[in-house]
């Protein structure tokens, strides 16, 4: 006799290709974030410590650890949270990616 499906069976709200796509590009801007933060790393050991310590706030080695960490977190919830299909982590991601948009806007209209 032929199994007929219940309604809870392989029940997604999530299309398969919408979700890898999300979690290759997460993926993708995740490893970025640890190739930022390695690079920061780098140049901040490899500064000499009298002339890293006299501008701490516009270090660039600083900078990019910072935003590499950041841009880690943020991809990771977007990462796992496509990948489990976890709606906390999704909503997360989603105002995170907000946040910044919005950040991004208002420095661009201040200038």
């Amino acid at each position: 006799m032929a199994r007929t499906r219940t309604q809870g069976e392989d029940f997604t709200f999530v299309n398969p290709v919408v979700k890898y796509l999300l979690f290759l590009f997460n993926m993708l801007f995740w490893s970025i974030s640890m190739v930022m933060v390695a690079i920061g790393l780098y140049a901040r050991v490899m500064k000499h410590a009298e002339a890293a310590m006299a501008c701490l706030a516009v270090d660039p080695a600083i900078l990019l650890i910072v935003v590499g960490a950041l841009m880690f977190l943020i991809t990771f919830c977007g990462c796992i949270g496509s990948l489990r299909e976890n709606i906390c982590l999704l909503q997360t991601f989603s105002i995170c990616l907000t946040l910044i948009f919005l950040l991004q806007l208002v420095a661009g209209v201040l200038g």
